[in-house]
């Protein structure tokens, strides 16, 4: 999507501007949210970064590879690694247990 939105355009120019070309301001981000949010049903309390975040953890539930899901959302499998370690050691555990032999 941000290849797509960003096409033609130099390396210096910001990535979300408004109709006149212009950049974001810091609270611009906040009606076009509330109102994906809106759209999506979810809480209005929700930001970026919570649907950021849920979106990544569902994903590491799901079994997505994890460079598919840092190729989504911008960052490195290691930061995954190290921000979703809980999660991750979670899954872990399941698939020893659930593939693992059992000693009787």
């Amino acid at each position: 999507m941000l290849k797509r939105v960003t096409k033609g355009r130099s390396l210096d120019d910001f990535i979300f501007v408004k109709a006149d070309g212009s950049k974001w301001k810091p609270s611009d981000q906040v009606r076009p949210m509330k109102a994906a949010v809106r759209k999506a049903k979810l809480d209005l309390n929700g930001c970026f970064y919570s649907l950021r975040h849920a979106y990544i953890s569902e994903s590491i539930e799901m079994n997505v590879p994890l460079t598919v899901i840092a190729e989504n959302c911008g960052t490195s499998v290691r930061m995954i690694e190290i921000t979703y370690a809980k999660v991750l050691m979670e899954k872990k555990r399941k698939f020893v247990e659930r593939g693992g032999p059992r000693l009787h």
